[in-house]
């Protein structure tokens, strides 16, 4: 498991969005670092950034509860890193940003959404080079077996083995001479040795990257934002040689599909699928995603299918639960496509595993994809019966007023149609259609 959400989702995972919001204020509030007049500058001896209360907030986030989880947010975004020597944000905004959009996403608030992830990707942007500064470790060892985790749904096929990576690394920043500061004016700013999630802030420029390209759709080429992404991350700011090289790799080919450029997404993405031609890493659930959906795209539905499978468990390994949602959604929308009279197998197995895992979005997610099985199965009465699970499942959260709501009641309203029940899809349809007035996409 991805080693800050071992920690604390466990422990979070039982509270109700209220509760997790004050416990992440009070806990928050107690981080010295967070106290100490409002927003942070970089400095020796600091705590990890983002700092370990921020993950907290994934427990409300995965319970579906976007609203608490935004105000949470708003903790850290108030007390983000100043860079004394660039002015503004620093790199652990990125994560902040990001999430806010996820928030705004889900509830299809695409516009807000828009704004953050813009904001995320401006400051992708401008330290694109900030993986220079961190000092991984020289290699990579094989993850040992109490960090594994058991996937029931599907096992890989691929010749690979999971990886570990420390949670927290340094990163250095400032100067070591700052004489010219000194005598010819400037920002003097020491060198500092600063412990980061480098982990979180690639997964969340990794997210953010892929929104850009959903929210955007046929315009995103057009964008100067994406030029600005290929042109940075093109110049591939990573050490050469080195196993950090596919984290760098990932970003890019997302960049690629952003600008439409799907050949080179593909093999840049082929190259970053694993670390040291060996290891899965945290993101080649990402990699075999953006793999799944350009094979989609391209009408080769059997190898789409095998690289959402792929996604699924790798993100699953690395606890990176809302891959694995997106994954076996568009594994099952595959499904849909190309056999649609048949079970879709990972369906039942995930189910089980998201309901021991406490994970509420993913959980409800699947009920949907199978209630959408059953009905392409023409069997309405078991599809309704999902979708009395679902509904159950979600009350309480922000997901009835979300993009889950949306599917929830379209799936409603053809079930109510197939058993005669018109007056309930009439307004089960009237439903989905008020939230996509305003929550699709383009």
């Amino acid at each position: 498991m991805y080693a800050p959400l071992r920690v604390w989702f466990p422990r979070a995972r039982r509270c109700g969005a209220v509760t997790i919001l004050m416990l992440v204020v009070s806990t928050t509030i107690a981080q010295s670092a967070l106290a100490q007049g409002g927003a942070q500058s970089l400095q020796q001896g600091a705590q990890s950034q983002p700092p370990p209360p921020y993950f907290l907030t994934f427990a409300g986030y995965y319970d579906g509860n976007y609203v608490a989880t935004d105000q949470a947010l708003n903790i850290f975004s108030q007390n983000a890193i100043k860079n004394p020597a660039a002015g503004g944000l620093w790199i652990d905004s990125i994560c902040y940003e990001t999430m806010h959009g996820e928030c705004a996403y889900q509830m299809g608030n695409h516009a807000l959404a828009y704004f953050h992830y813009e904001n995320a990707l401006a400051l992708l942007i401008r330290f694109n080079t900030w993986m220079l500064s961190v000092q991984f470790p020289p290699v990579i060892t094989p993850a040992s077996p109490q960090q594994l985790v058991v996937v029931p749904w599907y096992a890989t096929q691929r010749v690979t083995a999971v990886g570990s990576y420390p949670p927290t690394i340094n990163i250095q920043q400032g100067n070591i001479n700052n004489n010219a500061a000194v005598f010819n004016g400037g920002i003097v700013q020491p060198a500092v040795l600063m412990p980061i999630n480098v982990q979180e802030i690639v997964r969340c420029s990794c997210l953010a990257l892929r929104r850009w390209r959903e929210l955007l759709g046929p315009a995103c080429p057009y964008s100067a934002t994406t030029r600005l992404l290929v042109t940075t991350l093109g110049q591939r700011p990573a050490w050469p040689n080195h196993w950090s090289e596919a984290w760098v790799d990932v970003q890019l080919g997302l960049a690629y599909a952003a600008a439409g450029k799907d050949t080179q997404a593909r093999k840049v993405l082929e190259k970053a699928e694993l670390v040291a031609g060996a290891f899965d890493h945290p993101f080649t659930c990402t990699v075999h995603l953006e793999l799944g959906r350009l094979d989609m795209v391209a009408g080769d539905l059997k190898s789409a299918q095998t690289h959402f499978l792929e996604a699924s468990w790798s993100a699953a390994e690395f606890s990176d639960f809302g891959v694995v949602e997106e994954a076996l959604r568009y594994g099952a929308l595959v499904h849909f496509m190309s056999n649609p009279k048949v079970p879709y197998l990972p369906l039942l197995p995930a189910i089980g595993w998201a309901t021991a895992q406490g994970l509420t979005q993913l959980n409800a997610s699947l009920l949907l994809s199978t209630a959408e099985n059953q009905l392409l199965m023409g069997a309405p009465p078991l599809a309704s019966a999902s979708l009395t699970q679902a509904t159950a499942l979600t009350l309480h959260t922000s997901m009835p007023a979300g993009k889950i709501g949306a599917r929830m009641n379209h799936l409603k309203a053809i079930a109510s149609y197939d058993l005669g029940l018109v007056d309930a899809g009439n307004v089960a349809l009237t439903a989905a259609m008020a939230f996509q007035t305003v929550g699709s996409l383009w």
